[in-house]
């Protein structure tokens, strides 16, 4: 998930972009209300455990992606 001085460096900077930016982050409290005032989409993704490309160690997670267009 990163830092929450990391998440909030990244919140000031996306604040400041005069274009269009897209940024994802694992879903998180944290993360939906720091950057509510964006468009938040939900999305699944499978991340792979330990480089190991077994089944059994793949686990799908909740992330976010965030845009302001």
């Amino acid at each position: 998930l990163g830092s929450s001085a990391g998440i909030h460096s990244s919140f000031n900077a996306v604040k400041k972009i005069k274009g269009k930016f897209m940024l994802s982050y694992n879903d998180s409290p944290l993360i939906r209300s720091l950057f509510k005032e964006f468009h938040i989409h939900n999305i699944k993704t499978m991340y792979e455990l330990g480089g190991n490309f077994q089944a059994s160690t793949k686990r799908i997670i909740n992330e976010v992606y965030i845009t302001n267009y």
